[in-house]
């Protein structure tokens, strides 16, 4: 007899098999069948499942809903056994076969809910795996084909290869856990790998990958909670394609081995009725969960415009750095929002579309692109990764000439109504290029770096705005405006007093850059000054007692008679005067090479700049941007933004999916 079980006023009923009595013999009833126990004893009646989508339908005595459950849904099946039922009628004598039976190994769950409109659920407590006997279905029948392949002589260590390799997959690639009902899918997994079992959504969402998360947090906090260094909080906002708004919290510290770690700690959803207080019992208990003291935070780079949020953090005293990256997209942004720009995108976007849906201009297209050097490929850009959007123009304006001659030679009018451009909208493609092209040059810096530290934002926003964007005697009008209000925006962001200082201590500390011309020698001087007094209060908590230790009388030598009032005696070193001979030492000695990590370089150094090196830990792991690290260059980071939009799944199961896609080694 099946096992119940009640919970809220419902039934539970847990089945062992899929069984059909005898007296049924539809040819519909190939595809469908009853809970039942383990020794064939039907459960319920009420209800019956499909084993092609596992959908289950009310059972009302007749066959007529299950034919038009197969016509909407699985019409391929419905066509093959109507076919062979009409062979069978043109007479032949008519073979009855015996009922059909589904075995499944493992148990299923039937949910019965009480009410008015009773309704029944099925609630997969397992995998999807179902065998039909060979003498009971066609050799011809496409399931059948595909389901004898799927479950027989399926060993525990093969099944659990291939759930785990389902279920990072779903991790690795950001999918969502239903796709394994994709019947695709399913096929795929069964041509790669026969026999196979396929976990169902359910086991995934509600077993598979919460037991995954669970192990790798524990490991992980086990690591965390030893950490006594300072570290770096970054907060992402992003929002998914059903607008729902999330922010995920991440940390970045130096490991036992003096290497930089990066992990993801939380992913919360954002509701726009939560206000500053409670925003910062949400940081407080975040913290608390992994035992970061919050004192230790040397900074938070973030990459959101929300006002509750950043009063929480500044609220709490923590020193706030805008993300990089995300100033970056904004000073995109401001530059396309521009009307005069915008309306020139629209027609570049236009003669695209229109040269991509006309074979001729197409063709030709190809052709002469086949004739030239032009590195890239002409595509439509993605409106909301306005990255893309400088991609398009570039490729456009280098193939100038080529779709001149396409609208003049193969699209006509009406078609090429409104779509050429005038000489001044060329102009002003090239401006637009020529304003963000250190930007596209600064992501690909950011991207080359493991993880882009803060001690590299100085440099580079000094190489952008007194080099890159310096105004120049032949810019245009439109030239000049965008680089004013693209350069006022990048000062409003970086020249507040206190950012600009832990900026500054933080390239200096940096081997690399510590003698480029980023500032002033003043400002040098003056950072300098900064970083010897708290090199002096690293010196007296960690130096030597200031007592003099008692020495024990002894006999005085001959040596001593002799020489002993002409002998050096030792003189104590002032902490401040020890401080300025390590930073001094330390400035004068030759940079690093810009490629090297100068985290690994201050583990070589060390020794030589033990206090300094204390100072070093507390700033060089700080990160630039709190985008994910390797998820910045603008390929890789439109591919991403795009898969983590699209898991609309429940906030439990993304905040898990995305801190295993962060923290779990590469596979």
């Amino acid at each position: 007899m099946a096992s119940t079980s009640s919970s809220s006023g419902s039934i539970v009923y847990t089945y062992k098999k899929l069984v059909v009595p005898v007296s049924m013999r539809s040819i519909y009833w190939k595809y469908f069948g009853f809970p039942a126990s383990e020794t064939g004893e039907i459960i319920t009646k009420l209800k019956i499942i499909c084993i092609l989508c596992k959908s289950q339908i009310a059972y009302n005595k007749n066959t007529s809903n299950l034919r038009m459950h197969l016509q909407n849904k699985h019409l391929p099946e419905l066509i093959k056994i109507e076919s062979q039922m009409a062979v069978d009628n043109t007479g032949k004598p008519k073979v009855v076969k015996k009922p059909i039976k589904l075995k499944n190994e493992i148990p299923l769950g039937v949910e019965e809910t009480l009410g008015n409109n009773e309704e029944f659920y099925i609630s997969e407590e397992s995998s999807q795996v179902f065998q039909i006997e060979e003498n009971d279905v066609d050799e011809d029948n496409v399931y059948s084909q595909v389901t004898k392949k799927m479950f027989p002589h399926v060993t525990a260590e093969e099944s659990k290869s291939i759930t785990d390799a389902i279920a990072n997959f779903i991790i690795a690639d950001l999918q969502p856990p239903q796709v394994v009902d994709g019947r695709g899918f399913q096929r795929l997994l069964v041509t790669l790998k026969s026999p196979c079992e396929i976990p169902s959504t359910m086991k995934l969402t509600y077993d598979l990958i919460p037991k995954i998360y669970k192990t790798t947090k524990e490991n992980l906090q086990a690591e965390i909670y030893n950490l006594t260094s300072d570290f770096g909080l970054t907060l992402e906002e992003w929002t998914s394609i059903n607008n729902q708004v999330f922010l995920t919290i991440s940390v970045y510290y130096q490991n036992a081995n003096n290497t930089a770690e990066y992990k993801v700690l939380s992913t919360v959803h954002v509701s726009p009725t939560t206000d500053s207080t409670s925003w910062e019992h949400i940081f407080d208990s975040i913290l608390s969960e992994w035992n970061l003291d919050f004192s230790k935070i040397t900074a938070i780079t973030f990459a959101t415009n929300r006002e509750e949020i950043l009063a929480a953090l500044f609220n709490k005293g923590y020193t706030l750095v805008p993300c990089l990256e995300h100033t970056i997209k904004e000073c995109t942004r401001l530059c396309f929002e521009q009307d005069v720009i915008k309306e020139v995108v629209c027609k570049v976007r236009g003669i695209i579309s229109t040269i991509f849906r006309t074979p001729n201009a197409w063709d030709s297209l190809l052709i002469q692109e086949s004739t030239t050097e032009i590195e890239g490929n002409l595509q439509l850009d993605n409106e909301n990764f306005l990255m893309s959007t400088l991609n398009m123009i570039e490729q456009f304006v280098a193939r100038r000439s080529i779709i001149e001659n396409i609208l003049q030679e193969h699209i006509e009018f009406p078609m090429k109504n409104g779509l050429e451009l005038l000489e001044s909208e060329w102009e002003l493609l090239q401006d637009v290029i020529n304003v963000l092209e250190p930007f596209k040059v600064t992501l690909m810096t950011l991207s080359e770096e493991k993880i882009p530290l803060i001690s590299l934002l100085k440099p580079l926003l000094w190489q952008v705005i007194n080099n890159k964007l310096n105004v120049k005697d032949t810019d245009s009008v439109t030239l000049l405006s965008l680089k004013k209000i693209i350069v006022d925006h990048l000062r409003f962001r970086y020249n507040d007093e206190q950012i600009s200082t832990l900026l500054q201590i933080a390239t200096m500390l940096d081997p690399r850059f510590k003698l480029l011309p980023y500032s002033s020698e003043e400002e040098k001087n003056s950072t300098g000054d900064i970083i010897k007094e708290m090199l002096t209060k690293i010196i007296e908590e960690h130096g030597p007692p200031t007592e003099e230790p008692v020495e024990k009388k002894h006999r005085i030598s001959g040596m001593e008679l002799l020489l002993g009032n002409y002998s050096f005696k030792k003189v104590k070193v002032d902490p401040s005067e020890n401080a300025s001979i390590e930073y001094n030492q330390f400035y004068n000695d030759a940079a690093a090479p810009l490629d090297s990590c100068p985290i690994q370089w201050w583990t070589t150094n060390r020794s030589k700049y033990s206090n300094l090196a204390l100072l070093a830990d507390k700033y060089i792991c700080m990160p630039a941007c709190a985008t994910f690290p390797g998820k910045i260059s603008v390929d890789t980071q439109n591919s991403f933004y795009v898969k983590r939009s699209s898991f609309t799944t429940d906030h439990n199961l993304l905040d898990k999916v995305l801190f295993l896609h962060a923290n779990q080694s590469p596979l």
